[in-house]
């Protein structure tokens, strides 16, 4: 009678031996695959991204791990064929297996020890579509902080058009933590991912799926463009209240209103003392502030967001000197002038204006007129011609702002008399000037190549000039 007596090597080195009345008839080899395998990270991936996991031979007996000696194989196979893989030997830790999925879809995984199959499974590859990544400023993976950010993420896995696990989720890590995008679908298919940053820096965009990062994508959160903008920025004048606005810019362009608090302006006077900045927030984002200087000199204007500085300039207070009868009255279609003298710091020198004024003569019906600018050296004059008489006002800007507002009151004079056609040599020459005011109280200067006189008037209404020719 023959028997069969199995004989115990090292792993897979076992054999059956073939006994006929004590004489060894065959030797056949067997495979003897370890009792328990572990097979540990192998997850769902994503197409192009490196995935591995470890497969682990341990004895049943009492856990420990089993070298496979190179006897450990495996076999991954997607929608466009096999993938390769490589396979590493760690003694204390078993196999580890790595691979790269080359499509989306469905992936077999098959592990065999000495060719002989020991474990199979399936795991899915997805691949992903990414439009209007990250939502700033559309030129880049840019963000800004405090505002809204939007893309959409179509992912595509088993089958055709686009999917969502439900266990998908975006996540962006920084400098602050980890904030949670929200996801909803679009009709195609994709889903609408939408976060705000609050801090800025250097960030990662990761799409996970369960506890296996799919994708990481790099977004720098950057401060929103900050414009500051009106004549306290410009040009301010001692005494006058000098206004400007800031607003800050979405990555779209369009104004937004930062978090409070998040927005902090200070203006420091020349000797760089702070001074109070009235601030008041407008419904779009803007906001309004205010400041007076109280001395000529530099002021600094700066403006925070948050923990930086994202604007500052040096803007000069000057004062100035009105000086003129046109300061006060003017005759109606007659040429009325002043002048303006201005210094940039604290008693010193006359500096020129460098073209920074200019002026308007309004009338009783709204009607503005430009006034006539010419700077000769550090004097600049102006001058304007009243169309009407009555009350006018005439408003003097320096860079935007306006400085000074003088009530001039123009009058209508009629001048008749023989000594208005002709005159003669050594004989007085007469004609009479009526003003359409009672009482008028000025000073009239009339310049021309034929006579010169300065008259007083005081109150008249009707005053006879007497001159002689030369």
């Amino acid at each position: 009678m023959a028997q069969a007596v199995l004989v115990s090597g090292v792993l897979g080195e076992h054999f059956f031996l073939v006994i006929f009345k004590g004489v060894s008839l065959q030797r056949i080899p067997i495979i003897v695959v370890p009792q328990h395998l572990d097979v540990v990270g192998l997850d769902d991936g994503a197409v192009g991204v490196d995935a591995n996991f470890a497969a682990i031979f341990r004895r049943k007996e009492n856990g420990a791990v089993v070298p496979s000696n190179g006897r450990f194989t495996c076999k991954i196979t997607g929608p466009d064929g096999d993938v390769p893989c490589a396979i590493s030997v760690n003694p204390s830790e078993g196999n580890d297996v790595q691979y790269m999925p080359t499509a989306a879809g469905e992936h077999e995984v098959k592990l065999f020890y000495r060719d002989v199959s020991c474990y199979k499974t399936t795991v899915n590859a997805y691949d992903f579509d990414f439009d209007g990544l990250a939502g700033g400023d559309g030129k880049g993976n840019n963000a800004v902080v405090d505002c809204m950010s939007s893309f959409s993420m179509g992912v595509k896995g088993k089958g055709e058009g686009y999917c969502l696990p439900p266990d998908m989720r975006v996540l962006l890590v920084g400098p602050s933590g980890e904030i949670e995008c929200d996801m909803s679908l679009n009709d195609n298919g994709t889903a609408k991912c939408s976060y705000t940053p609050t801090a800025v820096g250097e960030h990662t965009l990761r799409v996970v799926k369960g506890d296996v990062v799919m994708r990481e994508i790099p977004v720098n959160v950057v401060y929103p463009r900050t414009l500051v903008e009106g004549a306290g920025v410009l040009g301010c004048a001692v005494g006058i209240a000098a206004p400007f606005t800031v607003t800050c810019l979405d990555g779209t362009g369009r104004p937004f209103s930062p978090p409070n608090g998040r927005v902090r302006v200070e203006v420091l006077d020349p000797n760089g003392v702070a001074m109070e900045v009235k601030e008041v927030k407008l419904e779009n984002g803007v906001l309004q502030c205010e400041y007076t200087p109280q001395g000529e000199g530099q002021h600094t204007v700066r403006v925070h967001y948050g923990p930086d500085e994202v604007f500052s300039t040096r803007v000069t207070a000057v004062s100035f000197e009105f000086e003129g009868v046109g300061t006060k009255v003017a005759i109606v279609n007659a040429e009325s002038t002043f002048t303006v003298r201005m210094r940039d710091s604290p008693g010193g020198d006359w500096v020129q204006t460098n073209g920074d004024l200019e002026a308007n003569l309004e009338d009783e019906s709204g009607l503005q007129t430009p006034c006539l600018v010419v700077e000769e050296g550090t004097t600049t004059t102006m001058s304007y011609i009243p169309n009407v008489a009555g009350a006018q006002e005439i408003s003097v800007f320096y860079k935007g702002l306006e400085v000074k507002t003088m009530k001039v009151i123009a009058y209508s004079l009629i001048v008749t008399g023989d000594g208005l056609k002709r005159a003669y040599l050594g004989i007085p020459a007469v004609y009479e000037a009526t003003f359409d005011d009672d009482v008028l109280k000025s000073e009239v200067r009339y310049l021309s190549s034929v006579f010169i006189f300065i008259l007083l008037l005081q109150s008249y209404n009707t005053i006879v000039f007497t001159f002689s020719t030369n």
